[in-house]
């Protein structure tokens, strides 16, 4: 009986030797994930932070793709995401043009679901991104 309680001692110090060893290996990777090449995440935040109050879209969604890009594991990566999804549609019907863009020559005969259908879209996503 008191092997057992011993062994039992014994087995729970080194269970919580474990834990907190775990617990200090993701502190350290935490700390070393917010931090690379020179630049934190918190930097680089507030820089697409900035550049959205300048209204400047695409530069904003470009720095929050290199936040998920350079910090794939971070907890924020989702919030990140969520930005970017909507900075895309603030572009959809932005004037800014992007690498996404197509500029499209109307020509006699075109009708708005006539070219709908040619970029797979609606007359009505083509109306409301030309301010129509």
């Amino acid at each position: 009986m008191k092997n057992k309680t011993i062994i039992i001692i014994i087995g729970s110090v080194f269970l919580l030797l474990a834990i907190l060893l775990a617990v200090k290996l993701r502190k350290t990777a935490t700390v070393a994930e917010t931090k690379k090449e020179g630049v934190s995440a918190s930097a680089l935040l507030s820089q697409a932070k900035d550049l959205l109050a300048k209204g400047e879209l695409l530069s904003a969604r470009e720095v929050y793709q290199k936040l998920i890009f350079e910090f794939p594991s971070s907890g924020e990566i989702m919030n990140w995401q969520k930005k970017i999804e909507d900075l895309n549609i603030k572009l959809i019907f932005s004037p800014a043009i992007t690498a996404e863009s197509v500029l499209y020559e109307i020509k006699p005969g075109d009708t708005l679901n006539k070219i709908a259908k040619e970029f797979k879209t609606t007359a009505e996503l083509i109306m409301k991104s030309n301010n129509l």
